[in-house]
């Protein structure tokens, strides 16, 4: 019985947090801030099957999160950051800012990919 407990906890996990795979030369990272109502920069060309990593930084006055396909980090409060694993990326993928009016107001992510 604690054996099925710990593995559904495990489970839980991996279902919710996606790790980076351990290959550096497979990672893509970008490092991108936030500025008012925007995200600098605002899209991305990511190589075809390459995973990637963003360090989101927010550095507004109010707190903003990023959503790209179907991974977010969360509310980050001002001066925080978060790192969001988007996975390996195949196809283009759209991001946004989740908080009530701010895709409106011009919070959104283009996620890219560059043919080898």
């Amino acid at each position: 019985m604690a054996l099925l407990a710990v593995l559904g906890v495990a489970g839980v996990n991996l279902l919710h947090e996606r790790r980076a795979p351990t290959p550096a030369d497979q990672i893509f990272a970008v490092d991108v801030d936030v500025e008012g109502m925007h995200f600098i920069p605002d899209s991305v060309e990511v190589p075809a099957g390459k995973y990637l990593v963003i360090d989101l930084h927010n550095g507004d006055d109010q707190a903003h999160d990023l959503k790209v396909g179907d991974v977010e980090t969360g509310r980050i409060e001002p001066g925080k950051s978060a790192k969001l694993n988007v996975g390996t990326v195949t196809k283009p993928i759209a991001g946004y800012c989740t908080i009530a009016g701010h895709k409106m107001r011009g919070m959104t992510f283009e996620v890219g990919v560059a043919q080898a």
